[in-house]
């Protein structure tokens, strides 16, 4: 489906905007999505470019989303978000928030 996305979280800190910019948004198609490690199966979220095809384009992800609020015009998801560093071999992950408004 078409979202609306704002990141709350920038490596797991809080973002310091009280009202959010323009550029804190980005438009995309929300996508459920899972990963295979090993014998587990890990459930995410993905935000896709609008002009990608499936399964690629991918903006952000959101591992093992929950939902925290609702309300009218938007959901606010908490999951984590991997953190890949080039000269790191293993990757990190911290906690991200996600607001989501849905659209046409």
């Amino acid at each position: 489906m078409r979202a609306r996305v704002r990141l709350l979280r920038r490596y797991g800190m809080p973002t310091s905007r009280r009202s959010p910019a323009p550029e804190d948004w980005v438009d995309g198609y929300l996508e459920t999505a899972t990963e295979l490690h090993g014998h587990r199966v890990t459930r995410k979220l993905v935000v896709r470019h609008l002009m990608s095809a499936p399964g690629a384009g991918i903006l952000h992800e959101l591992f093992q989303p929950a939902l925290v609020s609702i309300d009218a015009q938007s959901m606010r998801l908490r999951g984590t978000e991997r953190v890949r560093r080039p000269d790191d071999p293993v990757d990190s992950a911290v906690m991200q928030e996600w607001i989501v408004e849905i659209g046409p």
